[in-house]
């Protein structure tokens, strides 16, 4: 294989794994209760807060979205995201976001983070142009800095209209904007974990990066 049909052929891996990647955190915003939940959610329990757990009452939306939701999204994982960003053309995604396990207890639906720090969607910010090298290192300083901070650097960064972010969530029914939005809600969802994905991505730079490097030609002074 030549080492342009090599380039070639990681780049076209790279394009599906980054816009696989993308599905997987992007939701129609009229997919509410079937895609994703926010309407059982009057106050945001997990970001705001050091808590660990959040529950939910299952009301017959709620309901209904499990059962479709583990019929549709075999050996897929719950998230707990927010807040998240309304696109103008009717799409939405999650800023962050946090994995959890759940178990029925009840009427009940107790939901538990299987970690303590949320992940940063980085989908929004590879569309913005930043690299994947430079989203490792957002991340890590998003981990070391309070939630309010880096959600006002990030909207910066992103070009987002920003808004206020509290404990108690926007009641109002997710609608189209004019310019991407921050919007204070919260949404659960099923999905892929995307950091093993964006991991993927990375490496994949990485050997490409390696590979140009080893073809190019060596230059001898001497000869």
């Amino acid at each position: 294989m030549s080492g342009k049909t090599f380039s070639n052929l990681l780049d076209y891996y790279i394009a599906c794994l980054e816009q696989e990647d993308m599905l997987s955190v992007t939701f129609e915003i009229s997919s509410e209760g079937k895609q994703f939940l926010s309407t059982p959610f009057l106050s945001d329990a997990l970001f705001h807060t050091d808590n660990q757990q959040v529950t939910v009452e299952q009301s017959a939306v709620v309901k209904r979205f499990f059962q479709a939701s583990l019929l549709q999204q075999k050996d897929k994982t719950l998230f707990y995201g927010y807040p998240v960003v309304v696109f103008p053309g009717g799409t939405m995604s999650p800023l962050f976001f946090v994995e959890l396990q759940y178990e029925q207890i009840d009427d009940m639906i107790v939901c538990t983070k299987t970690v303590s720090k949320p992940t940063l969607n980085h989908y929004l910010l590879s569309q913005s142009g930043v690299s994947s090298e430079e989203i490792i290192n957002i991340q890590h300083d998003a981990e070391d800095e309070e939630f309010t901070t880096t959600l006002a650097s990030l909207c910066t960064l992103l070009q987002v209209k920003d808004t206020e972010v509290s404990p108690t969530l926007d009641k109002k029914p997710l609608t189209r904007t004019i310019t991407p939005k921050l919007v204070n809600k919260v949404i659960l969802y099923f999905g892929e974990r995307t950091d093993i994905a964006h991991n993927l991505i990375v490496e994949l730079r990485q050997l490409k990066k390696n590979h140009w490097m080893i073809s190019q030609p060596v230059h001898c002074s001497r000869c």
